[in-house]
């Protein structure tokens, strides 16, 4: 069924449907609309997985990962909500290809009780390179997605250092020239776990290399610091 706002929704024939989105960055939404009491607490989806692929908990996050460990895919951790905006128990399971969502929601009296894996992969949307101070810059966005896993703590911020930071060194042998510098790490680095709501992440070449640990004044340098051991 389409609805007046062009949403195609699927009747599950249990009490409950699903809406799916699919976003410009490539990750996808789908939104399970929980009716009533009566209806199932267990959704399953089946995940197809390149070969050699394997999808596994870590933390509160699901990870699908190539054979040699390169990130495929990536869902976000599980989140459910009533209609009064009140949270309902939930959480992933995960066996081979398929991954259940389990929602404990007999407990609530307002429905429908909304429940939304969100997939993707694209944490960064724009990522290019140019010039300030003389100097190369890479400038990176945080993609929706990206922006979903940031915020969900401190599980998410570890993964932009990690994975967010491969696929940044991937858009381009551009940004590859301009990241031999160790300050543009410690920038990243310190945008990943240090700098939370930061907007575009501009790791500035000009910037001197950290001897002090970039948490020293991060609240007054915000990962854009003018000596080496203090602001």
């Amino acid at each position: 069924m389409v609805s007046d706002q062009g949403l195609t929704t699927y009747d599950n024939k249990n009490e409950t449907h699903t809406v799916p989105l699919i976003y410009e960055d490539g990750s996808v939404q789908l939104n399970t609309v929980i009716e009533s009491p009566t209806a199932p607490e267990r959704y399953d989806y089946k995940i197809d997985l390149p070969d050699g692929a394997k999808m596994f908990t870590e933390g509160e996050f699901v990870k699908i990962t190539s054979n040699d460990g390169i990130l495929l895919g990536l869902i976000t951790p599980a989140w459910a909500q009533d209609a009064n905006g009140q949270d309902a128990s939930t959480w992933y399971e995960v066996r081979e290809n398929h991954l259940t969502q389990v929602v404990k929601h007999s407990n609530t009296n307002t429905y429908p009780v909304v429940a939304d894996p969100y997939l993707g992969i694209n944490l960064f949307g724009h990522v290019y390179t140019d010039s300030y101070n003389g100097q190369p810059r890479v400038n990176a966005s945080l993609s929706a997605f990206g922006w979903t896993t940031y915020a969900s703590g401190a599980n998410g911020q570890r993964i932009l250092n990690t994975y967010g930071l491969a696929e940044v060194l991937s858009r381009g042998a551009d940004v590859r020239s301009a990241m031999n510098k160790t300050s543009m790490y410690q920038q990243f680095q310190c945008h990943a776990l240090g700098a939370l709501a930061a907007g575009q992440w501009n790791l500035e070449k000009f910037r001197v290399n950290r001897t002090t640990h970039w948490s020293y004044g991060v609240a007054v340098h915000r990962c854009n610091w003018n000596t080496a051991n203090r602001y």
